[in-house]
């Protein structure tokens, strides 16, 4: 089982090769990945992936666009290059909706109702509520947020700090400062 140290979060090296538009990233660790440019960011014809850096944290690149420098965290591109760090992540959400399907059975119990009520409140079929509490049917936000509600309950009920997970998230845009790009 790999390790997510803080070296596989942080960047060491990146280069682009503008004839096959791949970007080429090392990580502190040691791994290293060709990554598509266009697997990264939307709008990849208006970026200058020349003038690509790696930001002061070692954990995003920094990319000039036409307005501003768009931020392609570390995660991002392990996201899209490595197969390992995928299944990390598939791993995680599968544990993720154990626990939000224990905790949403434990709701539901201690509010003394049964999932034939919640059902019938939250609009759903009673099949559904069963599903949710097994962790056979991963919620969407939208029936989470109903479920919740029939119980008298909100999303944050649902948390505690033990079950606390860092969120991903993808390509982000700060405003261009004065800064110059190398």
């Amino acid at each position: 089982m790999k390790l997510w140290t803080r070296s596989a979060m942080q960047l060491s090296a990146c280069r682009y090769d503008r004839h096959g538009g791949l970007l080429t990233v090392s990580f502190r660790n040691g791994d290293r990945f060709e990554v598509p440019v266009e697997a990264l960011l939307d709008s990849s014809n208006a970026a200058s992936w020349d003038h690509l850096r790696i930001g002061e944290t070692q954990e995003v690149l920094e990319i000039p666009v036409a307005d501003g420098i768009a931020e392609i965290p570390w995660d991002r591109i392990r996201c899209v290059a490595d197969p390992v760090y995928r299944q990390h992540l598939a791993n995680q959400a599968v544990r993720s909706a154990r626990r939000i399907a224990g905790r949403l059975r434990q709701l539901r119990r201690e509010m003394g109702l049964t999932q034939e009520a919640v059902a019938r409140s939250a609009g759903v079929a009673r099949v559904t509520i069963s599903r949710l509490e097994s962790g056979q049917l991963p919620p969407t936000y939208q029936t989470l947020v109903r479920v919740l509600a029939a119980m008298g309950k909100s999303v944050s009920d649902l948390a505690r700090d033990e079950d606390a997970v860092p969120v991903s998230g993808g390509a982000q845009r700060r405003p261009r400062s004065g800064a110059a790009h190398r």
